[in-house]
């Protein structure tokens, strides 16, 4: 019997949550950054210079997302600066009453704060699906994808040429 370990490998269904919120992707080879248009099996849609410019196989790419650690720190998403942890405290517009969220007598907050210190992955799915939908939308790496190498940390591309609009 093989106890040989499989290197873990990015699919579909990692990338697939993500689509709708225009995330960016950064070629192995090339390491430009560019944003993704569309996904079909092993393949996703990339542009370069604001076009289209093909169907590329997934294994060439690495999604860029924030680590869980970044739910306490400042981020910019959709030009607007915020503490994740924060907005989750106090909401805004598109809130509805995110503070109320109680699931099995834990606190919310508790469990992003523990999320973010620890890094457990696994403790995200124990959050309200709302939330978890929310953390995807600013590109939050939800399923430990930097963790094992799939995904490269957004704070480490600084810098990084950018294709696509990315």
């Amino acid at each position: 019997m093989n106890n040989e370990k499989k290197a873990p490998v990015l699919t579909l269904e990692h990338l697939a949550p993500y689509l709708p919120y225009a995330f960016n992707v950064i070629s192995k080879v090339t390491e430009y950054t560019y944003k993704v248009l569309g996904l079909s099996n092993d393949e996703l849609m990339i542009a370069e210079n604001a076009m289209f410019s093909g169907w590329y196989a997934i294994s060439n790419f690495k999604p860029i997302l924030r680590p869980i650690s970044d739910l306490t720190k400042e981020i910019e998403h959709n030009e607007k600066k915020f503490v994740p942890i924060e907005w989750f405290e106090i909401g805004d517009d598109e809130a509805e009453n995110w503070f109320t969220f109680d699931h099995g007598n834990i606190n919310l907050i508790n469990d992003l704060s523990n999320i973010s210190i620890h890094g457990i992955y696994h403790d995200i799915n124990f959050l309200p699906y709302a939330v978890v939908q929310k953390l995807i939308k600013w590109h939050f790496d939800v399923f430990g994808l930097i963790e094992k190498g799939l995904a490269i940390d957004m704070n480490s591309i600084e810098g990084k040429e950018t294709k696509g609009n990315g």
